[in-house]
């Protein structure tokens, strides 16, 4: 069996790996991917499942039934005015406010006046609110504080307490009030 020289065997690897570096490089020239026009209606289709559908029978005006607008009035009938008596001049229309910022701050004074300081038991601020009744209440961060503005009742949650001022909200809208020297003290 003849051997080639080693001279020869260099040059001959040399040669294979040149051709081998050739094929590579014309491989590369083609794509395992398809032409744009194979691919179109795929990426159409694709775009199309990936949109977020709308509900089909809801305006993009439609009311949460979450936070309805009226839902803090009485139902038709159930909170009648009483009858004007006597001859006299028909009473002034009760002014009633609406929206939830303008029930915050329409009860902002009585609150006010009635929260007589704050207090910490057990690591938790409480806030001390005088009711009605006289009796002194001990409210925490998500109770609620029932209020009545125009004969209309409303409930404010409580969403937060420090030593200066508190936090109340209403449908979302928050009001911060502060506990001021004259009504209120911290301790």
């Amino acid at each position: 069996m003849k051997t080639l020289p080693l001279r020869d065997s260099f040059a001959l690897g040399v040669l294979v790996a040149l051709c081998g570096g050739a094929t590579a490089v014309w491989a590369q020239g083609r794509s395992d991917l398809a032409s744009p026009d194979v691919r179109r209606p795929t990426v159409e289709l694709a775009t199309r499942l990936a949109r977020p559908a709308q509900p089909q029978g809801t305006a993009s005006d439609a009311v949460s039934p979450f936070h309805p607008p009226d839902f803090d009035r009485p139902a038709p009938g159930m909170a009648a005015a009483p009858a004007p008596t006597g001859g006299g001049a028909a009473p002034a229309p009760v002014v009633r406010p609406t929206g939830a910022r303008a029930i915050l701050d329409a009860a902002a004074p009585a609150i006010q006046g009635s929260v007589s300081g704050t207090f910490q038991l057990r690591g938790e601020r409480l806030l001390a609110v005088r009711a009605a009744s006289g009796s002194q209440q001990m409210l925490k961060v998500g109770d609620t504080l029932n209020i009545t503005i125009e004969a209309m009742p409303y409930s404010l949650e409580i969403v937060g307490i420090d030593t200066t001022s508190f936090i109340l909200q209403y449908q979302g809208e928050r009001l911060t009030l502060p506990i001021s020297a004259q009504t209120g003290k911290s301790q």
